[in-house]
């Protein structure tokens, strides 16, 4: 014996046209993230390695086989908060290794820190400021 209450929920779970409506629903929510996604974080990061193996000609390049290993790593992180508003942050280092007796400093690191922050403070301002022309419709 069926309640009301489960006619009602199976009718409803086996109607076609409430599925129907139920993706319309899901297709607002994936235009709303659509147009929330510039605003979301972008985090990037890469790695390059080369490794150069050269027979020397000179005894001042310090080896019979000069054998160099650059490796380059970069992280980035980019947030916009507001349209035109933005922050962004870089890190980068770099290692140079190599088997030459005559290298100081072996293997040098160097690393790169950068933060910038892009607000545009003074847009639209001056003694003419910029008119959009969808304004300047019916004004002749």
């Amino acid at each position: 014996m069926l309640s009301l209450d489960d006619t009602i929920r199976l009718a409803l779970s086996n109607n076609t046209d409430i599925r129907l409506d139920r993706s319309q629903i899901e297709f607002a929510q994936n235009s709303l993230h659509r147009a929330y996604g510039p605003f979301d974080p972008l985090v990037t990061s890469s790695f390059a390695d080369n490794r150069i193996k050269s027979p020397t000609i000179t005894q001042i390049q310090g080896a019979p086989i000069l054998n160099t290993l650059s490796q380059t790593t970069t992280f980035g992180y980019a947030k916009r908060f507001r349209p035109r508003h933005e922050l962004q942050s870089f890190f980068s280092a770099s290692k140079l290794s190599t088997n030459s007796s005559l290298s100081t400093l072996n293997p040098s690191i160097a690393t790169d820190l950068q933060f910038a922050v892009t607000q545009p403070l003074l847009r639209h301002f001056g003694f003419f400021p910029i008119v959009p022309p969808s304004s300047l419709r019916g004004e002749i």
